[in-house]
């Protein structure tokens, strides 16, 4: 049964990267699909066969990565303006 319900999905599984800079890329790649899948939820599916735009996504996902690092460094400011001891 369960051939018969993949038939419908002819895409092939292929092994990751073994390089540890492509398994980071796809890290990136993920967290950026699903980054951009919060702000234009469009063709939402339980499957997803092939990430589309992956340099896109990997751009945003990296970009996503940078912006918290960077938040993260500010200056903790709380309501009456001390940093934390």
């Amino acid at each position: 049964m369960r051939k018969q319900a993949l038939t419908a999905y002819p895409e092939s599984l292929h092994a990751s990267s073994p390089s540890i800079f492509g398994q980071i890329f796809n890290v990136l790649e993920a967290i950026g699909f699903y980054i951009g899948k919060i702000f234009v939820p469009v063709h939402l599916d339980a499957y997803i066969p092939n990430i589309p735009h992956p340099f896109l996504n990997g751009v945003l996902g990296t970009a996503a990565i940078a912006l918290v690092g960077v938040w993260s460094r500010r200056p903790w400011s709380g309501a009456s303006g001390r940093s934390p001891s």
